[in-house]
């Protein structure tokens, strides 16, 4: 029998065990389906030292959403989106500063097609489901055409 993934980790324990990749991504998915609206910087403090690293989650040319986090959540990350079980929306860098965090970058308000010159940050945080019909809601990457 699997261990529930709330089991692995209580609420921004340093006492948690050394997870896996896929033990990770089941705790990410709960967490997010369990809290919603969950920043980078909420599921880097929640997983401590395996949350440190020295990888960033980046939209494209120069468009930050996080840096310092370890290679195994931006892994989990990165394919619970691309599997669509969870997707970005667009967040306030509020949210950041309210979780413990913040980029010393400019804010990108309006990204261009091809990205910026010089690095800004975009906030964003996750939610559940592979896109919401909140207003603004972009999702992750959004195929040609779909709406």
């Amino acid at each position: 029998m699997a261990i529930e993934a709330k089991e692995w980790v209580d609420s921004y324990s340093s006492q948690i065990p050394d997870l896996t990749v896929g033990q990770m991504m089941e705790d990410v998915l709960w967490y997010i389906e369990n809290h919603d609206w969950v920043t980078p910087v909420e599921l880097e403090r929640r997983y401590g030292e395996q949350g440190d690293g020295g990888h960033s989650l980046c939209l494209g040319k120069n468009m930050v959403v996080w840096t310092g986090m370890s290679e195994k959540l931006t892994t989990a990350i990165l394919q619970l989106l691309e599997a669509k079980a969870i997707h970005s929306h667009p967040g306030s860098y509020l949210a950041y500063i309210i979780d413990g965090g913040g980029l010393k970058l400019p804010l990108a308000k309006r990204p261009p097609k091809g990205g910026y010159a010089k690095e800004h940050w975009v906030p964003l945080v996750f939610r559940s489901g592979p896109k919401c019909t909140a207003k603004g809601c972009l999702g992750w990457q959004r195929s040609k055409g779909e709406r």
